[in-house]
């Protein structure tokens, strides 16, 4: 199969923002275009060639994906697509828009940016795409982006060399692609996976140049701002000694120095896109700083520059020989003074400047294109999805696997007495599923006085409106809660994890009638190591009961467990019921937390919590440590009891003196479901649910289908 049978089946957005001097240039040098439709002014947009333009997403769709940009500042094309959706946004405040004395697009910020977030939000659920690329990583809310990523199965993050803030948590990044070695670094020193990404050069451009005589000695085209302070003095020197024309936007900035530098004397004005293009094409020599952000190169001017055929004059860095071959494809500078002398050298000696101009062409052309870097970009994503995304043919042919037992620490274990196991079996109806475990086990009753027992976890996986939901099932015992979604939430691919292995055989038996099953042989807890004990079964639950006679056992974390099954390396909900053991499980699982924001949903038993080492606020403690701050407690049963934001330790201690104080008559204890912020909507979904109000009119059709059978 090759890469673009691949990509065929994958679709990508790309959200990216515009600098509001270029916004101002394009709706100024198009009038009326303001009014036209969305298409016509993506149209426009891409047809300027400033920045990337669509360098990305038409090589992409040579490589069989299907794509689209988002331009998420652009107010006039934003309410564009709205408009022809006939959808509403918030009409509070946002970016202001208008055409200064009718002529001039102009851009101011307003207080907040609400309409954006609500427009992206809208278009990423229409376009269902399943690599979300942004490009505008200080421009995009992470909080908005945790909120979204139910609806993407990659989320793409790219940055070029600018420092981003330390305390940001950027790990709601599946993958970061950035053109600057450091900025990989960065991230990977996160624990966030990066690689590396250059830009490139569309040879198409070369067939919209004006191929004439070239007219600019020497040129820069490049910003000028306060965060370029090493290329303002580079070039103030070059200034005073060369005849250099400059192209720069930043006139704001500019304004402030003109009566003192002799940057004042070359400073020509802007050009945008292909207007930049022309003025490199007309240049004998261009010059080219990276500002103040050693020692890589890496910036777009490199292959703008020599893919139009001009020789380049560039700040020497230690990876420009990976890029070009410097005084044969380029040539490089360490101070102003060298670059002084290379200029005049270079337009005194015309046959060695075109050499290295036609060269640097050369090398562009056959290595620098967009074709070839989204090759790479398309390699890297789908060596990201590889195991994420659609099945592939070995998955199709074996729906579920059992691999060989993976363990988890134990961490502090129950004790109790070993219960036999029966040699009796029992089968029974479950909807239109057979089911069959042990005579001793106590669902089979369970099921007979409660029918709709576990049917919370089923509306709380509905409730998260996501298409194929990942579920790690800790504790899956003999698959029970795999039936009970393929009954009530069909569509979920479940990771069935269970320690004890007598209950293996049963899980495998029950879960055949299903798809989408994988089963891991494995203890869980927090830590990983080595521990001795034995299984203590009782009426069809296990844990596991520390022993010095008992077997060796390795035991793993939850984070480690899912490095071997990486297809549920980001769970849309953890269920865990261990018997005291889910506050040890979910110390072990702080990572997957952290990244996925998963859904958790478990056991919360007071009595085997303390008997396990456990006190009664630990679990929730943790998690909203973590950042979760949505929970609802449920009884044993299955009734709602509460939701609330963050459970107070008053609350929790009340409700283990009630379920202590009942534990002699009906084993009372809880189940409680925490979310995370990102995945508020559907914490409230189920509040609404629970209230007598259906879910979309989807999920409620798979209810009342489901319960039906």
């Amino acid at each position: 199969m090759t890469l673009k049978d691949v990509s065929k089946r994958l679709k990508v957005l790309i959200l990216s923002s515009d600098c509001t001097e270029f916004l101002c240039w394009l709706y100024s040098q198009h009038p009326g275009l303001e009014k036209e439709p969305y298409e016509h002014q993506a149209r426009v947009r891409h047809e300027s060639l400033f920045g990337t333009a669509d360098f990305y997403s038409s090589n992409l769709r040579k490589l069989g994906y299907e794509v689209w940009n988002i331009h998420v500042n652009n107010e006039f094309i934003q309410t564009a697509w709205v408009g022809e959706r006939g959808l509403r946004i918030d009409s509070g405040e946002r970016w202001q828009s208008r055409l200064k004395r009718g002529l001039v697009f102009w851009v101011s910020r307003a207080k907040n940016l609400r309409w954006l977030y609500q427009i992206m939000a809208a278009q990423i659920k229409d376009y269902k795409p399943d690599v979300l690329l942004n490009q505008s990583m200080l421009g995009v809310s992470n909080d908005f982006l945790r909120e979204i990523k139910p609806y993407v199965k990659l989320l793409v993050g790219e940055h070029a060399a600018t420092p981003l803030p330390e305390a940001e948590n950027w790990s709601i990044y599946d993958l970061v692609i950035s053109s600057f070695p450091p900025t990989v670094d960065w991230f990977r020193s996160k624990g966030i996976p990066a690689e590396l990404s250059r830009l490139g050069f569309e040879p198409a451009i070369l067939s919209q140049l004006k191929d004439r005589e070239k007219q600019i000695a020497l040129s820069f085209v490049g910003s000028l701002h306060a965060g370029h302070s090493a290329r303002f003095e580079w070039l103030e020197y070059l200034c005073s000694r060369l005849q250099v024309k400059i192209w720069s936007p930043h006139s704001n900035y500019l304004l402030g120095i003109l009566d003192a530098s002799p940057i004042s004397w070359s400073h020509v004005g802007s050009a945008w896109g292909i207007e930049m293009y022309q003025v490199l094409r007309d240049s004998l020599l261009t010059l080219n700083h990276h500002g103040d952000y050693p020692p890589y190169a890496n910036n777009l001017r490199l292959f703008e520059a020599t893919g139009a055929g001009t020789l380049l004059i560039t700040d020497w860095k230690q990876n420009l020989h990976e890029m070009f071959e410097p005084g044969k494809e380029i040539v490089t500078y360490r101070n102003p003074q060298e670059c002084a002398e290379l200029v005049r050298y270079y337009l005194e000696h015309e046959n060695e400047r075109r050499e290295i101009a036609e060269a640097g062409q050369r090398r562009t052309l056959q290595e620098h294109t967009y074709y070839q870097r989204m090759q790479e970009l398309g390699d890297i994503i789908q060596k990201c999805l590889s195991l994420k995304r659609d099945k592939i043919t070995v998955l199709k042919e074996v729906s579920r696997r059992v691999l060989p037992p993976v363990a988890v620490d134990a961490g502090r274990w129950l004790l109790g007495r070993r219960g036999p196991i029966s040699s009796t079996r029992t089968r029974f109806q479950y909807g239109q599923f057979i089911l069959e475990c042990d005579s001793s086990h106590h669902l089979p009753k369970i099921l007979a006085d409660l029918p709709n027992f576990g049917r919370n976890l089923a509306d709380l996986v509905l409730a998260l409106e996501v298409d194929e939901p990942c579920i790690v099932d800790v504790g899956a015992n003999i698959g029970d809660t795999a039936i009970l979604l393929a009954r009530f939430a069909p569509g979920a691919k479940v990771l069935c994890v269970e320690g004890d292995p007598r209950f293996i055989p049963d899980l495998i038996l029950n879960t055949a009638q299903i798809t989408d099953v994988t089963i891991a042989q494995a203890i869980l807890s927090d830590r990983s190591g080595e521990a001795r004990g034995e299984f203590i079964t009782k009426n069809g639950t296990a844990h596991f009961a520390l022993s010095e006679d008992g077997a060796a056992l390795q035991v793993r974390s939850l984070d480690d467990l899912l490095t071997a099954y990486p297809e549920f390396a980001c769970p849309d909900v953890i269920k865990i019921d261990t018997d005291g053991f889910e506050p040890a499980i979910l110390r072990g699982a702080k990572s997957v937390l952290a990244s996925a924001r998963p859904v958790v949903f478990y056991e919360w038993h007071p009595d085997f919590y303390n008997m396990a080492g456990e006190n009664d606020t630990s679990h929730a403690d943790l998690l909203m440590d973590v950042g979760y701050e949505g929970f609802m407690i449920f009884t044993n049963s299955g009734e709602l009891l509460m939701r609330v934001r963050r459970p107070g330790n008053d609350v929790l201690e009340s409700l283990a003196r009630f379920s202590r104080a009942r534990r002699r008559i009906d084993n009372w204890h809880f189940d409680v479901a925490a979310f995370p912020p990102e995945r508020s909507g559907a914490w409230r979904r189920l509040w609404d649910h629970y209230n007598r109000r259906a879910f979309s009119r989807k999920s409620s059709l798979i209810v009342n289908s489901a319960a039906q059978n």
